[in-house]
């Protein structure tokens, strides 16, 4: 349906447009309608050849395969290297948040639930990154509801920000 409306709305444009044009000069008005006709409709084949219209807008191929489960296996090797790494060095902060960022892009919101736990642990609960991160994780663990410990933390990062941007950005949209 959506489409038969679209190419109403194109005719109708193609219309108004060609029109005006063949009032002064026939032969001319005609030969630009025709051109606009074909171009519109040579737009819409290869949208529809090479078109994805099931793919929402700004997401690219990586982040929709992401999204399916289906990730390179160098990066979730490299994910487990830095978890191995951690291991050995286990009072890294910058570490585990990188790991709990790497969790998250991969889909393992509990693993980044852990890693970022990790992360607040060893900042005391003073570093506002680590309690976004934290709160964003359980957020994802639990269906995307804003859990009562997720608003804890949420508002512990406003509080120890001291003015960072993503704090800020998240009090605005409260």
């Amino acid at each position: 349906m959506f489409w038969v409306i679209l190419a109403l709305m194109c005719l109708a444009a193609v219309g108004f447009t060609i029109w005006p044009l063949t009032r002064d000069l026939q032969k001319q008005g005609l030969l630009t309608g025709f051109a606009i006709v074909f171009v519109v409709g040579l737009s819409a084949a290869l949208y529809a050849v090479t078109g994805r219209p099931g793919v929402p807008s700004g997401a690219s191929e990586p982040v929709a395969a992401s999204a399916a489960g289906s990730n390179p296996p160098e990066v979730e090797a490299m994910v487990a290297g830095l978890a191995a790494r951690l291991e050995q060095e286990p009072g890294d902060v910058d570490g585990w948040m990188m790991l709990g960022r790497s969790y998250m892009t991969l889909g393992n919101a509990d693993g980044a639930v852990s890693a970022y736990e990790r992360a607040v642990e060893l900042t005391s609960s003073q570093d506002a990154d680590a309690l976004i991160g934290l709160g964003e994780a359980l957020m994802s663990s639990s269906g995307q509801t804003m859990t009562p410990r997720s608003i804890s933390l949420f508002e512990s990062a406003l509080a120890s920000s001291s003015g960072r941007s993503t704090t800020l950005t998240l009090h605005r949209d409260r």
